[in-house]
This record gives C-alpha cells, sequence and structure tokens, in this order.
C-alpha cells in the first residue's frame, strides 16, 4: 500500500511523456520558420553584425573605432597575401601591430571618456 502512494502510476508517466513529445515537436516546428526569415551576409568577406541601439556616444565612438581597425586589418592582411613569402609574415606582423594600437587607442578614449 506504502509503495502504491509513493510511486507515480503508469497513467501519469505516459501522460508526462506525451506532453514533452508534443512541446518537443512544437519547438521543432517552429525552428524552419524562424530560420527562413535569416538572410546572408551582402559581402560574404565581412562577417554579420548586428546594429546596436542606444549606449553613449562614447560607446558609438569605440564601436566605430573597433570596427574600421578590423576593416583595416583586413584590408591589409589580404594586401600581405599578394607578396612574397620572404615578406608576407613581416607585413602580417605589422598589420597586426597596427590593429592592437588602434585598439588600445579606442579602449583608452572610451575610458578616459567614461571616467567623467
Amino acid at each position: 500500500m506504502l509503495r502504491r502512494l509513493v510511486r507515480p502510476s503508469l497513467a501519469i508517466r505516459c501522460a508526462d511523456a506525451s506532453r514533452a513529445v508534443v512541446l518537443a515537436a512544437a519547438v521543432l516546428a517552429a525552428v524552419p520558420a524562424v530560420a527562413a526569415d535569416a538572410k546572408p551576409p551582402a559581402d560574404p568577406s565581412k562577417p554579420a553584425t548586428t546594429v546596436r541601439v542606444g549606449g553613449s556616444p562614447a560607446d558609438a565612438e569605440f564601436r566605430d573605432a573597433t570596427q574600421k581597425a578590423q576593416a583595416h586589418y583586413r584590408e591589409a592582411k589580404a594586401a600581405c597575401k599578394s607578396r612574397p613569402s620572404a615578406e608576407r609574415s613581416a607585413c602580417v606582423r605589422e598589420a597586426k601591430a597596427e590593429l592592437k594600437s588602434a585598439q588600445a587607442a579606442a579602449k583608452a578614449a572610451h575610458d578616459a571618456a567614461n571616467k567623467h
């Protein structure tokens, strides 16, 4: 008798399982509808970015400076690929150093703007 009170009945377990199956089917049916709205980026060479709304002007300037630095790095790296093998690694190192310094300058300006 005590065992029967503690253990759920078979009907309750079957009802829980059927609810889980129905919920999973509903979720799986909704996923293709959401994915159908997604579009590939206009320029496949650039990563897809989400437009940010709001934030302080300092945040917007920081994002803009960072994105421009990344774009400049991608262009410089592509230009380095056309150079001879001996010069290529030095060119990529120089482009990476420029990227790091641009990012550091953008961060310093952002931090300075947020201190006041």
